[in-house]
């Protein structure tokens, strides 16, 4: 269990040049950088969502230090939930997210695929 974390604060989890590619069929968000990537989690709460808490159901894939594939559950005190596979690329320092890719759970190939891809490019 990842917990809960004040949106603003959410912005020290990510560099500057943070990029999202969101590749879900039905939720696909676009990337509008670290400030969008926080402007949109704030509007979940403006819709009544309630404060989120983030759970890593399962690992599926990692490959060197950097890069990252899990299956993650976001549970809303709301009473909504999300599943999705999210790949996650950290900075050169370890300490913050440089880029998320996020799938749906039925496209586990393709992100998988995905991951060594990135990590061919960054060896």
């Amino acid at each position: 269990m990842i917990g809960t974390r004040p949106v603003e604060a959410m912005l020290d989890a990510v560099t500057d040049d943070f990029r999202r590619d969101d590749r879900r069929r039905l939720v696909a968000l676009p990337d509008d950088g670290a400030q969008g990537f926080v402007d949109g989690i704030r509007s979940l709460f403006e819709l009544g969502l309630g404060n989120p808490t983030f759970s890593v159901v399962r690992v599926v894939a990692i490959r060197g230090e950097r890069l990252a594939l899990a299956q993650n559950k976001i549970e809303y005190s709301g009473g909504a939930a999300i599943e999705l596979l999210s790949l996650v690329r950290l900075a050169a320092d370890l300490t913050r997210m440089e880029a998320e890719v996020t799938f749906d759970l039925a496209d586990e190939k393709t992100a998988i695929a995905e991951l060594d891809r990135m990590h061919d490019a960054l060896a």
